[in-house]
């Protein structure tokens, strides 16, 4: 929870530094708060997925039109050389890889925010992910791709 607390924050100061509007910095928020629900139920590759069912069954969609951003929730952590981002929250296959902002935003937030909800360069999360899974596992391969798409430095 205070992981998701920072992102949320980090989310809304990235999106204010990048012009967004009060309306925007709101949207990421929240997509900040909610891009890591899925640990409740899972501990790590599938997390983003059962964020998004946990969403879409959710009384919280139903008060409006639906929250714009489960592919961000879905897709986040996941370089765009990843199947995850060639299909939608929906299993539609997309003809490029997913891309969005907001996806960025997020993306960024979580790489620069430790699990303990401290600020981080890409450099520490990167040895943080190291260090917990090991050099040769997905998520640091995914963390390290995802800092090259970024333009993050990880030295």
């Amino acid at each position: 929870a205070i992981h998701s607390l920072a992102v949320a924050k980090k989310c809304a100061e990235i999106a204010a530094q990048r012009g967004k509007d009060k309306g925007v910095q709101q949207q990421m928020v929240l997509l900040g708060w909610l891009h890591d629900i899925g640990y409740a139920y899972d501990d790590n590759a599938n997390h983003g997925k059962i964020a998004v069912g946990i969403l879409q069954d959710s009384r919280f969609l139903h008060a409006g039109p639906g929250y714009r951003y489960l592919n961000e929730i879905l897709m986040h952590g996941y370089p765009e050389n990843k199947p995850r981002r060639s299909q939608d929250i929906f299993g539609n296959k997309l003809d490029a890889p997913y891309h969005s902002e907001a996806l960025d935003i997020l993306n960024t937030a979580d790489i620069t925010t430790m699990p303990n909800g401290t600020d981080c360069t890409a450099a520490m999360r990167l040895l943080d992910v190291k260090n917990r899974y090991g050099k040769n596992s997905e998520q640091y391969a995914n963390i390290f791709a995802l800092c090259k798409e970024l333009k993050l430095d990880t030295k």
